[in-house]
């Protein structure tokens, strides 16, 4: 995570993530003026209330739908769909399952190279401090990262998150059936 260079889409224009001072340039719709990654500490309220979400300097006014005012990088509560229960998910030692079809092996905390769907265009994805283990059976037992915590909220009515090339298959404690990650789901 000391200097994230993701090319995504040519719609999103994503030039370059770093992890000191990140600036994405996402969906019009989304409104997003700047991201700055200093320390992230995301908390989640056990009863799925997410108040604001901190992001030490983010401003973030995402779709009317979602009704969010304000995300700030200092605690991030992202709350989804009901029917995903999940409680927790904490950063720590993260292990994600994904899509077969994406053929991703392995990532490491050194230097993490995930190898997304062709249209995304991303190279590698380096990171300072996580270890992301995929379980090639979708068998995630917990998300750890030191300081990352989302939770859901059924307000949000989220059905899932689609990033458009990830599949991320949660334990089947938590009930999800799949997570698809994007950063703009809005006409499809």
């Amino acid at each position: 995570m000391d200097a994230i260079a993701i090319a995504l889409d040519s719609r999103f224009k994503v030039s370059r993530i770093k992890l000191d001072a990140i600036d994405i340039a996402l969906d019009s719709r989304f409104k997003v003026s700047r991201i700055k990654l200093d320390a992230i500490d995301i908390a989640l309220d056990s009863r799925f209330k997410v108040s604001r979400i901190k992001l030490d300097a983010i401003d973030i006014a995402l779709d009317s739908r979602f009704k969010v005012s304000r995300i700030k990088l200092d605690a991030i509560d992202i709350a989804l769909d009901s029917r995903f229960k999940v409680s927790r998910i904490k950063l720590d030692a993260i292990d994600i399952a994904l899509d077969s079809r994406f053929k991703v092996s392995r990532i490491k905390m050194d230097a993490i190279a995930i190898a997304l769907d062709s249209r995304f265009k991303v190279s590698r994805i380096k990171l300072d401090a996580i270890d992301i283990a995929l379980d090639s059976r979708f068998k995630v037992s917990r998300i750890k990262m030191d300081a990352i915590a989302i939770a859901l909220d059924s307000r949000f009515k989220v059905s899932r998150i689609k990033l458009d090339a990830i599949d991320i298959a949660l334990d089947s404690r938590f009930k999800v059936s799949r997570i698809k990650m994007v950063l703009n789901d809005s006409s499809h």
